[in-house]
């Protein structure tokens, strides 16, 4: 069981099989930095290498049409990667692989049918080199790998004959220099995945509150400043809630800070059911206090809606002998973007705060809505 773990963690990445899909953002942006770089990179040298066959000499003269197509080639995939593939980060991977498989065709045909008399090196380098430069499971490097050696090996195999010293040596080469790219490939793979996670890990334990594992007051200031600005630039309207525990100090005092937190739990538990069913985003505000973020789909439903997160709370039935009501209950205040016509992210916080207090001194367990009017 631990061999095949081992090998598990080789071929599949040395991270968890969800990882994947929660980084997949982080990983987009790592995968499409490596080939805007790889591309510009190779426009550049196909660029230098046609520059220096410009000299009418017999070897490279039959090279400078070659280089010239290559040029051309990589400064199309170049641009499409700087436009499309920007937008559009999913083809990430389509891009890499044409990418790949155009330098691995660059290299067989300049090792094997252009220079035949001479051994294959820039095939030798980019084997080495090419499969580190998209970050996934490591398989994929590896069946890359051995997919431009076996493609380089029948080439050579035809080209240059199955008695040439050369093609047995360049065969053999091959072969090794694959063995190494895996080997080499696995490494620098695990080592950029466990770099991801690690960053992943530490971003979630910055932005997570401990107590009720959802996102914390820096992660919610993090997530309504992207969506006001955001929503400006789509006209999309969104409101913000703020909800807080009644009386809550009252049941500390009376209870304890170990039940105070035990309650905080269980009303988050609540809260995070009702937000996860309507695709809301809920953070906890600090204290006894939570915050709402949803988009506006349906207006003349949103506020009953946001009262299910009353109801919510009055349903776990947690005694609270510290109050009138006799039970834990919440108040809300929530504030509508365009309503309000919020200057920024902070002015909506304002508006939803205050609706939260007249929620307050209106009687508590009830939800307010700010208005101009």
């Amino acid at each position: 069981m631990k061999f095949i773990e081992v090998v598990n963690n080789l071929f599949f990445g040395c991270v968890d099989a969800s990882f994947y899909e929660e980084n997949h953002i982080e990983l987009e942006k790592t995968n499409y930095t490596l080939l805007k770089r790889s591309v510009t990179f190779s426009t550049g040298m196909c660029l230098f290498l046609f520059l220096i066959t410009l000299p009418n000499n017999s070897l490279v003269n039959q090279l400078k049409y070659f280089y010239l197509f290559f040029t051309f080639f990589y400064c199309v995939l170049s641009f499409l990667t700087l436009t499309y593939v920007n937008k559009h980060r999913r083809y990430i991977r389509l891009f890499y692989y044409i990418f790949a498989i155009s330098i691995f065709a660059l290299s067989i045909i300049v090792g094997t049918v252009i220079t035949p008399e001479l051994p294959a090196i820039t095939f030798f380098v980019f084997l080495m080199i090419i499969p580190i430069l998209h970050v996934a499971k490591p398989i994929y490097s590896v069946i890359l790998s051995i997919v431009a050696a076996i493609a380089f090996c029948i080439t050579t195999f035809l080209v240059k004959g199955s008695n040439s010293f050369l093609t047995n040596t360049d065969i053999l080469n091959a072969l090794c220099c694959m063995i190494v790219s895996i080997g080499f490939d696995i490494t620098i793979i695990n080592m950029q995945l466990e770099n991801i996670h690690a960053k992943s890990f530490f971003r979630r334990q910055s932005t997570t509150d401990e107590l009720t594992r959802m996102p914390n007051r820096r992660g919610f200031d993090l997530y309504i400043e992207k969506l006001f600005y955001r929503s400006i630039a789509t006209k999309k309207d969104f409101l913000v809630m703020i909800l807080d525990i009644d009386d809550f100090k009252a049941y500390n005092d009376t209870y304890g800070h170990i039940q105070g937190d035990l309650c905080l739990t269980k009303v988050s538990e609540a809260l995070k059911k009702v937000a996860f069913s309507k695709k809301y985003f809920l953070a906890r505000y600090g204290g006894e206090e939570f915050v709402v973020v949803a988009q506006i789909t349906k207006p003349d439903i949103i506020e009953k809606e946001m009262t299910d997160f009353i109801t919510a709370v009055q349903n776990l039935n947690i005694p609270h002998s510290g109050c009138v009501r006799c039970s834990i209950t919440i108040s809300a205040g929530y504030a509508t973007l365009f309503e309000t016509q919020a200057e920024s992210h902070l002015q909506l916080l304002d508006y939803a705060d205050s609706a939260l207090y007249k929620a307050k001194t209106n009687g508590k367990n009830q939800i307010y809505h700010w208005s101009n009017n």
